[in-house]
């Protein structure tokens, strides 16, 4: 039988840092909590299938997305309130930004103020002029959310207040994240955005001897490979072992944090892996782990992957959020979900990780957000009728034009 350093010591063939890398062993890092919202692993690994469906390399920080989705749901009314409560599992409007921004967050921080490491999250909100917030909301998101409410002109200047939101998101990301808000993703017809950074610095508890990194073999697929920086040290890491995969969990300095890395039997057996978990599986393999001396192979690598979140949120049930039926009376009147926008950017190697993310909600006015274009260039049906007797006095449809 192969020992326990032998398979870890073969070369990371399909390897997978699954959601944003980081774990404690409570919770998953930048994908919720599992005690202080109970819903949170659920949510950080089906938001991370629907984005891994798509293929690809793959990085979101579910931790940082939730940031601003709790700040909407303490404003949501209605079935708008239950859908995000639903699918990011929060327990209640009154107490989630209390127990969100002042739970997790909050842990993690004091723990890095011994300097083992380096954790920050910040959350801001920019309104334009005509919409008024209800002054209940804007205390609460400022006292117990400790998130910051500032104004922007998104009518006459929605470049300038665009420049605004990416200037505030790179000083909060260590610079990792510049240009968050692409040029036409803020418009005139934007009302209010609602964003939230995470910013990540550890260093490995063991380094990685520069030294001994090596080119080395990378298996994209069981017949495709290509060359990568393989890193390599020998001492002691969590391990753990199931059926169809084998995991490590690479402590850093400090108290609690670590990567884990899921790295499936097969070559191709990442999506399988994928598919059967749930946050039952990945409870039982944090509380699994069994400290193993190890001769350990990971790739330098760094990754950096932006998306829009509203497909995969809509198709994990919160669609009213999106839609002209959205109820954020809560906060303000007549708002809807635009868009929800997201990057992550990682950065791996012999000394350890530096990641950071950044979610941005954008906010539109009902039945506003700029001119609408209607262009019949494809068949339709039409009809002639008088609004006064209510009869349809033509109607017919137009496949394909007349020869």
């Amino acid at each position: 039988m192969k020992s326990i350093a032998e398979k870890i010591s073969k070369i990371i063939y399909g390897a997978v840092i699954l959601t944003a890398m980081l774990s404690v062993y409570n919770s998953v890092l930048f994908a919720g909590n599992a005690q202080i919202i109970p819903g949170g692993t659920d949510f950080a690994l089906g938001i991370y299938k629907k984005m891994a469906a798509e293929g690809g390399n793959v990085l979101i920080s579910p931790f940082c997305i939730t940031g601003p989705f709790a700040v909407s749901y303490y404003g949501a009314r209605g079935a708008t309130e239950i859908e995000i409560g639903r699918v990011f599992g929060f327990g209640g409007r009154e107490r989630v930004l209390k127990d969100w921004f002042q739970g997790t967050p909050a842990s993690i921080e004091a723990r890095g103020r011994s300097g083992a490491f380096k954790f920050s999250t910040a959350d801001g909100i920019w309104i334009d002029s005509v919409t008024v917030l209800d002054p209940g909301f804007v205390s609460t998101v400022k006292n117990e959310g400790r998130a910051a409410v500032d104004n922007a002109d998104f009518a006459s200047d929605p470049e300038g207040s665009r420049e605004k939101i990416n200037e505030w998101v790179a000083g909060r990301t260590g610079g990792m994240i510049r240009g968050f808000l692409a040029p036409g993703s803020v418009r005139k017809g934007t009302r209010m955005v609602v964003a939230s950074a995470v910013y990540f610095s550890g260093e490995w508890a063991d380094r990685f001897d520069p030294g001994r990194t090596t080119r080395a073999r990378f298996w994209i697929t069981p017949s495709k490979s290509g060359m990568v920086d393989m890193m390599n040290r020998r001492g002691h890491v969590g391990y753990y072992e199931a059926a169809d995969f084998t995991a490590v969990s690479i402590p850093y300095k400090g108290e609690g944090l670590s990567m884990v890395v899921i790295l499936p039997k097969k070559k191709a057996g990442l999506a399988a892996v994928e598919k059967k978990l749930s946050a039952a599986t990945w409870r039982g393999m944090i509380d699994g782990f069994e400290r193993k001396d190890a001769d350990l192979y990971l790739p330098r690598f760094r990754s950096d992957f932006s998306a829009s979140l509203k497909r995969p949120l809509v198709k994990m049930g919160m669609a009213a959020a999106f839609g002209m039926k959205a109820d954020f009376s809560g906060m303000a009147r007549d708002l809807y979900i635009g868009d929800a926008l997201h990057r992550a950017c990682i950065s791996v190697d012999e000394k350890g990780t530096e990641a950071s993310s950044a979610t941005g909600l954008v906010y539109m006015k009902k039945n506003g957000g700029g001119r609408k274009v209607f262009r019949a260039d494809h068949p339709f049906l039409y009809a002639v009728f008088d609004g006064v007797t209510g009869s349809i006095l033509f109607i017919g449809r137009f496949s394909y034009p007349a020869r």
